[in-house]
């Protein structure tokens, strides 16, 4: 189990009995995701994304938006091909451009799938661990799927 204590994470692996820190981030966080491959942590944490690699913790460069800014309020990993990363953010004053971005290389790079239509506001994003689908509720427009990113149906 995962859990945040003011800006620690926390784990749990005794069904929540005992605790114990993994690592501060400072500014604290959201949203967490982990990448068991890279023993590898995503932050979504002052709107940005951090991630942490033994201990460290590191902000990662994400799309923009229209604007120039950037807005991370949620993160998910593919728990069946780690290196894809999902992001998912709102700016909740105006449609984010970069509501939505997705990452096939550990976040080395991203997509940004926020094309026109879907939600604007990213609450969060999950992925289903079997269809590997993700899954997102925008604040605006409700609740979305996206295909994998290997799917038949993005391929033309």
């Amino acid at each position: 189990l995962l859990g945040r204590k003011e800006n620690a994470l926390v784990i749990s692996t005794d069904s929540g009995q005992n605790w114990q820190t993994v690592v501060t981030v400072p500014g604290g966080f959201n949203d967490v995701a982990y990448d068991l491959q890279r023993d590898r942590y995503y932050f979504a944490s002052e709107g940005l994304l951090k991630q942490c690699e033994k201990g460290a913790v590191a902000k990662v460069e994400t799309p923009r938006d229209q604007y120039g800014n950037v807005a991370v309020s949620t993160v998910a990993v593919d728990t069946a091909r780690p290196e894809v990363v999902y992001i998912g953010g709102a700016k909740n004053i105006y449609a984010s451009s970069a509501a939505v971005c997705r990452s096939t290389d550990a976040g080395a790079t991203w997509v940004n799938l926020t094309t026109g239509s879907g939600p604007h506001e990213v609450a969060w994003i999950r992925v289903h661990p079997v269809t590997r689908e993700a899954w997102l509720n925008g604040q605006c427009f409700g609740n979305w799927k996206i295909a994998p990113p290997d799917s038949p149906e993005l391929r033309h």
